[in-house]
């Protein structure tokens, strides 16, 4: 169980997340404080949405998996702090008053 959770989706275009659609299942999730998200393009040509978010209580992988089936990556705590540099780098921020 953690408060901060980091996703990366390969693809999101062809797996069905627009950034509406991220914005959709982020707002659906019960006590979010703020979220980030960015898009990158790796050295294969892969496009890859990063989504970062901070809830106000503790959520499990499992919580994280079943909002976001096609993540590829799922992370949080300590495993996720080198990840998120991007997304505090280029995303833009979020919050229930920018819902």
């Amino acid at each position: 169980m953690e408060i901060k959770w980091h996703l990366g989706i390969d693809n999101p275009l062809e797996n069905g997340y627009t950034h509406e659609r991220i914005k959709e299942l982020v707002n659906g999730l019960n006590d979010v404080e703020e979220w980030r998200t960015t898009d990158e393009m790796d050295r294969s040509k892969v496009i890859r949405t990063h989504i970062y978010v901070k809830f106000t209580s503790m959520k499990s992988s499992d919580e994280m998996k079943k909002k976001f089936p096609n993540a590829t990556k799922v992370r949080c705590g300590k495993a996720m702090e080198n990840d998120v540099g991007c997304v505090f780098q280029k995303g833009q921020r979020f919050s229930r008053r920018h819902a």
